[in-house]
C-alpha cells in the first residue's frame, strides 16, 4: 500500500498549515505513530481541524485509519533478512562452528516459549472450531508463511470438507474470497514482513463478521485488532532467516 509520504509528494501545492504537518510527518517518521491528532497540531502549531483535514487530503477516513495503515508500513518495513545480516555474522563467528546444534537449540526454545504461552482452553476452543463442518474454513499464508498454509490445507482436507487455501496470485484473490460470510472460518498465518495481501484478505473477512485465527510471531502485527484468537509463536532463528518450526507444530 502507498505510505503517507508518498501521498504527501503527490498533494502538489500546500497551505501553509498543511506545510508544516507536512514537514512534521517527514522529519519524525516513524514516531508519528505514536502521536495523537491533538499533539500534533500543538506540536505544529495548527489547529486539529486542520490536521483531520489534511489526513483527509491524504486519502484516509479517519485519524485512526492514517494510524493503523502507519502501524502496517512500519511493521512490514521490519527487519528483512538482509538487513539482519551484519550482526547474524558477527554472533555466529563468535559463538563457534556447531551450527547444526545452536539451530536446534533455538527451535528447541521456540517450542517450549510456545508451549507455555498458549492457553490450552482456548487452543481447544479453536481446534473446535476448525472441527465445525457446518463453517467454511479458508487458510491465507503469503511469502514464506505459504508453506505452513499449504500443509494445514492439505491435512484439513483429510478431516473434513469445505477447507479452502487462498492462493498467492493477486489477480485471482478477489474472486477467491468474494463470497466471505459470517459463518466463515479465516486462519491467518503470517510473520514480519507481514504481506499487504494478507492484511487486505483478513480485513475483508473482517468486515463480513468472520471467525479468525492469527497464528503470528509479534504483539505487534496488523491483525490483533481483527482475530477472534491470536497466538502469538516465537520464530528466533540462528541465522538471518526466521524459524518456523514452532509455528509449524
Amino acid at each position: 500500500a502507498e505510505n503517507h509520504l508518498s501521498r504527501i509528494q503527490k498533494l502538489g501545492r500546500l497551505t501553509p498549515s498543511e506545510a508544516k504537518i507536512a514537514e512534521y510527518f517527514r522529519r519524525q517518521h516513524p514516531q508519528v505513530v505514536f502521536e495523537t491528532a491533538t499533539a500534533i497540531s500543538q506540536k505544529t502549531g495548527t489547529s486539529k481541524a486542520t490536521v483531520a483535514r489534511f489526513i483527509s487530503r491524504l486519502g484516509y477516513r479517519s485519524f485512526a485509519e492514517f494510524q493503523n495503515q502507519l502501524q502496517e508500513d512500519i511493521v512490514t518495513r521490519l527487519e528483512s533478512p538482509i538487513s539482519r545480516y551484519p550482526s547474524i555474522k558477527r554472533q555466529l563467528e563468535d559463538t563457534g562452528r556447531d551450527f547444526l546444534g545452536q539451530n536446534i537449540a533455538h527451535i528447541i526454545n521456540n517450542l517450549q516459549k510456545t508451549d507455555s504461552g498458549i492457553d490450552r482452553d482456548r487452543f481447544m476452543d479453536t481446534a473446535r472450531t476448525l472441527a465445525d463442518t457446518n463453517r467454511h474454513v479458508f487458510i491465507i499464508g503469503q511469502r514464506t508463511s505459504f508453506g505452513m498454509a499449504h500443509t494445514l490445507w492439505i491435512l484439513l482436507r483429510y478431516l473434513r470438507e469445505k477447507v479452502f487455501l487462498i492462493g498467492g496470485q493477486a489477480s485471482t484473490l478477489v474472486e477467491e474470497i468474494e463470497d466471505a460470510a459470517s459463518d466463515d472460518v479465516l486462519v491467518v498465518i503470517s510473520h514480519r514482513r507481514y504481506s499487504s495481501q494478507t492484511v487486505n484478505t483478513a480485513r475483508h473477512f473482517s468486515e463480513r463478521g468472520a471467525y479468525i485465527i492469527a497464528l503470528v510471531d509479534s504483539d505487534r502485527n496488523p491483525f490483533s485488532r481483527l482475530a477472534e484468537v491470536q497466538m502469538v509463536i516465537p520464530t528466533y532463528g540462528l541465522t538471518i532467516f526466521d524459524s518456523v518450526c514452532a509455528t509449524l507444530a
